[in-house]
């Protein structure tokens, strides 16, 4: 895979981290440079501390947004380590005719494994029982628990992570119905319109929507008020597809519903989403569907294969645009 070009290109990479599923370590560094030596120079970005200007060619992570790509000159190719690319305006890049590619693929079946994992647990609510191998606190859940063969799940999106959950709930013998936005004649896909009038049936509702001005705020109170008051909801699509005044406000009041959600705060959203997490039927992981002890080598091959491409100026894997 070595190159005999003599342009040298700089990447700017935020993968500098204490935590292991966000670092960049020594070891994936050293493949890289072992295959480009004499063609790149990587360089980390610290995301505390931001630079009044850079000059890049590549940027490599998860945590870019519009100010950083407004203070990268040069900027030809943005790779993001995960799939969702919600941060930056893609009207700015566009424009600026930078090249789009994402990690999709890579951690689907992990994604996959976490929403099974709780929409298992919707049968037994062991989550919620406070790990208290106490058989007369259970009791108050109890009630709320309904076999999975007993129950009706909606998935809201039918991507790639939706169509493979199909496998597990054929074999569960999970009764299922997809929403999607785009039409389609497939008697398992529901538009909006049939989605709200038949939500009341639904014991569980998995969101894996994609954040987009269309699906902005899309699970709120209007919706949410429709749904059956001891409902399930597994959260693992962006927050912005989710009013979460709304959804604290209806977790507050139903507590007989729960709620997982797989995401962390930030800025804007820190203080409802503490209130949030401080209700005792929610159960918050932080962002982890998407990481697993495989993830550095599949998403260094990746950037390598893709690194190979962008060099050579061929098509790249997962380009979005």
């Amino acid at each position: 895979m070595n190159l005999n070009s003599k342009k040298k290109i700089k990447i700017l990479t935020d993968f500098k981290s204490k935590l292991e599923m966000f670092n960049l370590n020594k070891k994936y560094l050293d493949q890289i440079k072992k295959n480009f030596s004499k063609n790149i120079n990587v360089e980390f970005i610290n995301l505390n501390k931001i630079k009044k200007k850079y000059d890049a060619e590549i940027y490599w992570g998860t945590r870019i947004n519009n100010e950083i790509i407004n203070k990268i000159k040069n900027l030809k190719w943005i790779h993001f380590g995960s799939v969702g690319i919600d941060k930056i305006n893609i009207d700015l890049v566009k424009k600026r005719k930078i090249i789009i590619t994402n990690s999709k693929g890579i951690n689907t079946d992990v994604m996959v494994n976490l929403i099974i994992f709780y929409l298992i647990d919707t049968s037994k609510k062991l989550i919620f029982s406070n790990k208290q191998n106490n058989r007369s606190k259970y009791e108050h859940l109890f009630s709320n628990c309904k076999d999975l063969s007993k129950q009706k799940v909606c998935i809201l999106g039918h991507g790639d992570i939706s169509k493979k959950i199909e496998n597990y709930l054929k074999f569960l013998n999970v009764g299922y119905k997809y929403f999607s936005s785009r039409k389609s004649s497939l008697n398992k896909i529901i538009n909006k319109k049939e989605f709200v009038r038949s939500i009341n049936n639904f014991d569980t509702i998995i969101n894996l929507m994609r954040s987009n001005k269309t699906n902005l705020n899309f699970i709120n109170m209007k919706l949410l008020n429709k749904m059956k008051k001891n409902i399930n909801l597994i959260l693992v699509g962006r927050l912005s597809t989710v009013d979460l005044e709304d959804l604290y406000k209806f977790l507050s009041k139903n507590k007989k519903s729960n709620c997982y959600i797989d995401a962390i705060p930030n800025d804007e959203n820190f203080s409802i989403f503490k209130k949030i997490n401080s209700l005792k039927n929610v159960f918050i992981s932080p962002h982890i569907g998407g990481y697993f002890k495989e993830y550095w080598n599949l998403q260094v091959n990746l950037f390598k294969k893709n690194l190979q491409l962008y060099l050579g100026k061929k098509k790249l894997i997962n380009l979005k645009r």
